[in-house]
């Protein structure tokens, strides 16, 4: 007759448990040293004994009851039915039925015989006790072990009640039972010492039918948060109808991989054996969820033992279950996110997001808008349902607001970037603020803290009032905030949505806002609808634009060239200031800066730049007076007139002022009409070079095949190649024109001729 009560944990967390086999005895037995005579009842079918006036003896009456044939056949098994025939003998039996001994597990065939005698000892009082005389408290047994009489409701021995008292024989009295005492034993394990708590004896029961028993009498060290009776009771778990597999779950909640005490317990979320976790609060006590610990840091042999005042309920849905009964719950939330997912899952074009976000192998941190959030959404789009949003862009948003391959409670949550599920595309997190910065928009999303840390059986979902918008593109950043609509409406005129949709090229674009755009138009004193028919709106809207992605950390003063050809001039002295060729207009500040999106990086700026979309380098040069005979004497070379003014052409022009030319005057009164043209083309480089670019001891080649030497020493100077003239300084840069840009000098420079 063997008691069985395994724990058969199934995993200590990933990886931390190894299944046992061991299987755990509690002792105890009868020892009595007298024969016992067996009396035959006759045909008599009760607990009387042999003769008509005299009781049977309590072996005779036991053998009689149908009800202790399992009792009786232990006693002969462990050779002590003699004993109770013992007519000098005096014992009170607390008997158990068959049921009894059927719901305890005990098998005759298993268990041996030493156990077998400790267990049955601890049935037995030395004396004859009838009901009467029993009073609360603890009366030894033959084990030697007491146990515990309660008649606050009836007649109770330890847990065990008695159903039928004071049956007398010949040599002591029976009272029957409904349990089967187990006595306590040496055993310090978790397990050991639940079975040795009267309080945790429902939950000693879950054990044993959840098999879990013989893992927390093991080696493997764990901590649990043990419910008490009550709470077993208050939770409504009934032992006879929950499945193993459910009660499992259930126990599994409880229990830590490790032993932690109370003191070692911090304001956070643990996992636990069955892969999700609670949450421990130390503010004002401990809880665990909301459960309190009633009595704290119990030590074992194998971990700690936490008594608390509420049994803990695991999540019993995934990621999807929790939205959905959200969805349908008497006040209903996230019903147009459950809708977004299932529009995206149902286009046979994109992902089953269902499945992805039910995948219980996987680790899910979900920031899910409210309805309201999705409301906004829609208000900012136009649209008057989901139905009217593209599904591929719904299926983009949705990955946007998961992170995968982790949980991330609140109480985890640190500032900075947070990788999503959507490739390449990351959320700036404020744990300060509670407040999530997406890329495609300039507001901030808040984490509702009134619905953080909703858990599924694979992640955790926090509750946030704003939909975050990625920026696959910069043309998402543009569609996706309001203050660039004049900017989107200018790029669709122009045609220059598909160019900065573009992921296979790279930009960075200076972002003017509507107020931007507002003050340029009553600079220029135009509308809207000027600007969008006017031929250089192109040109505009590419003079914000350049190659490459250029954070602001990577800008320096100096020029950059636009996409249009011409450039703008970075001013770091402070801030970020853009300042493009405009005399007309301020410089532009970048006010938000590192917009990343897909494809390159924006920065907002407060003024729209002004490109000299009309005139060339001759046009400049005509336009000042003071570089009239440069003019003069371009007029007699119709070639390289035609190459400063083809806009297709890129030039850098040092142009000498009429008075430098005047210094020379007597010399070009000596050259040749080719001669001249090399002195002209001696002042020109085949590319744009600004000021910028320009660097001491640099040597660049000129139009005529000669280099002229940058002398860079708190001025620009240039020396030529005549060994008799001084070097010209450079008196103004940086005059910016369609065909290049022009440098003015103070003196002609000369080739060798």
């Amino acid at each position: 007759m063997a008691i069985v009560i395994e724990f058969n944990l199934k995993t200590k967390t990933k990886n931390h448990i190894h299944m046992r086999t061991m299987k755990k005895f509690l002792y105890l037995a009868f020892i009595l040293a007298l024969p016992l005579l067996m009396v035959s009842c006759g045909d008599d079918d009760n607990m009387d004994g042999g003769d008509d006036n005299a009781p049977g003896s309590i072996a005779e009456l036991a053998s009689a009851s149908d009800d202790l044939n399992t009792l009786v056949a232990a006693l002969s098994q462990a050779g002590l039915v003699e004993t109770f025939s013992d007519p000098t003998a005096d014992f009170t039996v607390f008997a158990p039925t068959d049921d009894a001994f059927a719901a305890a597990g005990i098998d005759l065939n298993t268990i041996d015989n030493t156990t077998l005698t400790a267990v049955l000892q601890y049935h037995v009082l030395t004396s004859s006790v009838l009901s009467t005389e029993l009073s609360n408290g603890d009366v030894t047994t033959l084990n030697g072990a007491a146990v515990t009489v309660d008649l606050t409701d009836g007649v109770k021995i330890n847990d065990a009640t008695v159903t039928q008292a004071d049956i007398e024989a010949s040599n002591g009295v029976i009272h029957i039972i409904d349990k089967v005492l187990l006595p306590p034993t040496e055993d310090n394990s978790i397990a050991g010492l639940a079975q040795g708590t009267e309080d945790l004896s429902i939950l000693v029961d879950a054990l044993i039918k959840a098999e879990l028993v013989e893992t927390l009498s093991g080696t493997d060290d764990f901590t649990v948060f043990a419910p008490t009776n009550q709470a077993f009771i208050d939770a409504g778990i009934d032992l006879d109808a929950v499945s193993v597999e459910d009660l499992t779950n259930i126990l599994l909640y409880h229990v830590l991989a490790d032993p932690v005490t109370s003191d070692q317990l911090s304001n956070s979320f643990v996992e636990t054996l069955n892969e999700t976790y609670v949450e421990v609060n130390i503010d004002g006590g401990v809880s665990i969820n909301d459960a309190s610990v009633a009595t704290p840091d119990i030590a074992t042999d194998n971990g700690v033992i936490h008594i608390i005042d509420k049994v803990l309920l695991p999540p019993s849905g995934n990621i999807v279950d929790i939205a959905i009964d959200a969805s349908t719950a008497s006040a209903p939330e996230f019903t147009a996110l459950v809708g977004a997912i299932t529009k995206v899952t149902e286009d046979p074009d994109l992902a089953d997001l269902v499945s992805v976000l039910s995948n219980e192998d996987e680790d899910f941190t979900v920031f899910a808008p409210t309805d309201a959030a999705f409301n906004n959404l829609l208000d900012f789009l136009g649209a008057s349902s989901l139905d009217d949003v593209d599904a591929a862009l719904l299926q983009d948003v949705l990955l946007y607001h998961v992170v995968a391959g982790d949980r991330v409670f609140s109480t985890d949550l640190e500032s900075g970037e947070l990788e999503t599920a959507l490739a390449d595309q990351l959320l700036v997190l404020d744990a300060g603020e509670l407040s999530l910065a997406d890329a495609g928009t300039l507001a901030d999303a808040n984490i509702q803290t009134a619905a953080v840390n909703i858990q599924g059986t694979n992640g955790v979902i926090h509750a946030i009032d704003k939909v975050l918008l990625p920026a696959r593109s910069i043309m998402d950043l543009v569609n996706f905030n309001a203050e660039f609509s004049t900017l989107k409406a200018a790029l669709e005129t122009a045609e220059l949505t598909e160019t900065l949709a573009d992921l296979e090229k790279e930009y960075t674009v200076f972002a003017p806002t509507n107020d931007a755009f507002a003050d340029y138009l009553a600079l220029a004193n135009i509308s809207a609808a000027d600007l969008l028919a006017s031929p250089a709106l192109s040109d505009i809207l590419l003079y914000h634009v350049v190659s490459g992605s250029v954070f602001s950390d990577e800008l320096s003063n100096g020029f950059v060239t636009t996409v249009n050809g011409q450039a703008v001039e970075i001013d770091l002295s402070s801030g970020v200031a853009v300042r493009d060729v405009s005399a007309a207009t301020t410089d532009a500040s970048v006010a938000i800066a590192d917009l990343a999106a897909g494809n390159g990086v924006v920065h907002i700026i407060d003024q729209v730049l002004i490109p000299e979309t009309d005139e060339n380098i001759v046009d400049v040069a005509s336009g000042n007076d003071d570089l009239s005979t440069l003019v003069s004497l371009l007029s007699n070379y119709p070639d390289l007139v035609e190459a400063l003014t083809d806009e297709a052409g890129n030039f850098t022009v040092f142009a000498p002022t009429n008075a430098a030319f005047d210094e020379i005057s007597d010399i070009t009164a000596t050259l040749t009409s080719d001669q001249i043209k090399e002195v002209l083309q001696y002042h020109v480089i085949d590319s744009r070079v600004y000021s910028s670019d320009l660097s001491d001891g640099q040597s660049p080649e000129m139009l005529n095949g000669e280099t002229i030497t940058i002398n860079i020493d708190g001025s620009v100077t240039i020396t030529d190649k005549s060994e008799a003239s001084e070097d010209a300084t450079v008196t103004a840069t940086d005059v910016q024109t369609i065909t290049g840009v022009v440098h003015i000098i103070d003196k002609v420079i000369i080739p060798e001729l």
